[in-house]
């Protein structure tokens, strides 16, 4: 056994808040954009990326993380060949749609994720994923749109959230019931996630610039398909 082994070369991409897929690279890598962000304790900055619309492949692991910068929701797609892990702030509402569609995905096919982020005709901001799967569109794994009614003990309003704390609270219960779900069905189908996932110094610091803070539009670009 070697004294010293090479840093693995993990690629990873986020989902930011204007609803693109991004890969953090090099300011000389070609069709590179620049990104500047601001954090909410006014610390600035910028970054260099690649943009995309969508990630297509085959799901072979899914896994949740505990950083300095807050939980996350990880998907590893493969081409079976190459991997691209693509990570989630837990704390956003594209997580919340990943994880009630999640359970719906045939992970022996390949599967193709569209974030999207946009202001309907009523002034509401429209913030999710579309997943596509033999040319379907997946849709929530815990509503019956047949009877227009939460199912699988999804959580419901208990009727008397009238308040902005209120609210939270439930929405709080959502992602708790969610990650619970996920942790208990879907985690255990693959292989244990890659060592080392609570301690990616370079995710980490990725995780800080995240698009949920003041992130600067770009169209996006071709999607990454494996």
């Amino acid at each position: 056994m070697p004294l010293l082994k090479p840093k693995t070369n993990r690629n990873y991409v986020r989902v930011l808040s204007d609803g693109s897929i991004r890969r953090k690279v090099s300011p000389d890598t070609e069709g590179a954009e620049l990104r500047k962000w601001k954090l909410a304790d006014g610390t600035m900055g910028e970054t260099w990326e690649l943009v995309y619309e969508n990630i297509e492949g085959r799901i072979k692991k899914v896994w949740f993380s505990d950083t300095q910068f807050g939980p996350q929701v990880n998907a590893t797609f493969t081409d079976g060949e190459d991997d691209v892990t693509l990570t989630i702030n837990l704390q956003s509402r594209f997580a919340d749609d990943f994880m009630k569609k999640l359970p719906s995905v045939d992970f022996s096919q390949p599967v193709a994720l569209v974030p999207y982020s946009f202001e309907d005709d009523k002034g509401k901001r429209r913030t999710g994923i579309t997943f596509y799967q033999d040319d379907d569109k997946l849709t929530n794994y815990f509503y019956d749109y047949d009877e227009k009614m939460a199912i699988r003990g999804f959580p419901e309003p208990a009727g008397d959230e009238e308040t902005t704390d209120d609210w939270k609270i439930y929405f709080l219960s959502v992602r708790k019931f969610l990650r619970k779900y996920i942790t208990e069905n879907v985690v255990p189908m693959f292989e244990s996630a890659p060592a080392g996932t609570t301690e990616r110094e370079e995710q980490d610091s990725y995780d800080a610039e995240d698009g949920e803070s003041d992130c600067v539009t770009a169209d996006a670009g071709d999607g990454i398909a494996f």
